[in-house]
């Protein structure tokens, strides 16, 4: 049993179930939602509105990070 759910029996009162969240992915927050909250968990509109990058643009992050070591495949390859 994990801490938060004995602190629950325990009758713990500083224990909060969230009503809308402002910091998960969409989809992880959809998981959550689910599995957790049953359906009762909102998305805050700076998680909605935020704009997911294209794979393109993180293959292009990592490329300018890695000094041009990552390939379009998102495999590493030996620098020349």
């Amino acid at each position: 049993m994990s801490l938060f759910e004995r602190l629950m029996e325990a009758g713990s009162h500083s224990i909060y179930a969230l009503a809308e969240q402002y910091r998960m992915d969409l989809t992880i927050s959809a998981v959550v939602n689910y599995l957790i909250y049953r359906g009762t968990l909102s998305d805050g509109l700076s998680v909605v509105n935020s704009a997911r990058p294209s794979l393109r643009e993180v293959q292009n992050s990592m490329a300018s990070l890695s000094g041009g070591a990552w390939r379009q495949s998102g495999r590493r390859q030996k620098a020349a």
